[in-house]
């Protein structure tokens, strides 16, 4: 019994074999997005720079200042939303029509996009509040969008445009396409007579 408490322990000493399971290397960071981002970051900075004043989110407010914050954004998008939809049928393209719509909403939710944020962390209860009725505000507003019979037919119009005229676009232009029809159709605009 000694003695075989004085052998080696062969089997402890042994290596074990890796597994012959690989984990891939990560993906390379491809320079392109990486010059993105720098250059996204770079402008940050610049405009908080250029205008002279912290890019900080604001949170003291006036009664009734957010409320009115919100319908000059809803008043600025909508009038922006009619020229969209004014436009001639003809002269309709990509740029001209969904591209300017994404970029309309998108502007419209920079601005309201704090005031969502706000109702959650503001001390003043009356504030806190105000930013709360904003929100349905808000979300009624985007709902109605979607359900604007002039812009969703300005939309199948330019899809028709870029079909006739055999444009090519891009991925990321399918993309956005395909997403403003899933929003357009789960809306039900399309049912409306």
């Amino acid at each position: 019994m000694s003695e075989r408490l004085k052998e080696h322990a062969w089997r402890a000493c042994k290596r074990e074999t890796a597994s012959r399971v690989r984990t891939p290397p990560s993906p390379p960071v491809k320079p392109y997005s990486l010059f993105l981002s720098f250059c996204f970051i770079f402008l940050f900075i610049i405009q908080g720079f250029a205008q002279n004043e912290p890019t900080l989110l604001r949170h003291t407010f006036k009664p009734g200042e957010i409320t009115l914050h919100v319908q000059k954004a809803i008043q600025k998008t909508s009038e922006a939303l009619d020229k969209i939809a004014a436009l001639p049928h003809e002269s309709r393209n990509f740029a001209n029509t969904i591209l300017a719509l994404e970029h309309t909403m998108a502007e419209f939710f920079d601005q309201t996009q704090p005031i969502l944020f706000l109702k959650d962390v503001l001390v003043d209860e009356e504030t806190r509040n105000e930013a709360l009725r904003c929100e349905t505000i808000i979300r009624k507003f985007k709902a109605d969008v979607l359900i604007r019979g002039d812009l969703f037919r300005s939309f199948e119009v330019t899809k028709k445009n870029i079909e006739q005229r055999s444009l090519t676009l891009d991925l990321e232009d399918q993309r956005l396409i395909a997403i403003w029809d899933l929003k357009f159709r789960k809306s039900g605009v399309q049912l409306q007579g």
